[in-house]
C-alpha cells in the first residue's frame, strides 16, 4: 500500500494508492449519512495525516 493523497474539499475525495487489490465478499452500498462518516474517518485516522481538515458535508455522493 503507497501513501493517502488529501481529497480537494472532501475526506471522501481523497485517494489512497495501491499496487493491487484483491477482494472477496460481498459489496453493500452505504445509504446512511453517519455510517458513510464513520468509514471516512476510520481511513483517515488509520491512514491520513492529522493536519488535515475537511468539510462534512456532501457524502451522500459517495460510497
Amino acid at each position: 500500500m503507497g501513501d493517502l493523497h488529501s481529497g480537494k474539499k472532501y475526506a471522501c475525495q481523497s485517494a489512497l494508492v495501491y499496487q493491487s487489490v484483491v477482494l472477496f465478499g460481498q459489496v453493500v452500498r452505504i445509504e446512511e449519512e453517519s455510517r458513510k462518516e464513520w468509514l471516512f474517518d476510520a481511513l483517515l485516522e488509520k491512514y491520513g495525516n492529522p493536519e488535515w481538515t475537511f468539510e462534512k458535508r456532501g457524502l451522500s455522493n459517495y460510497a
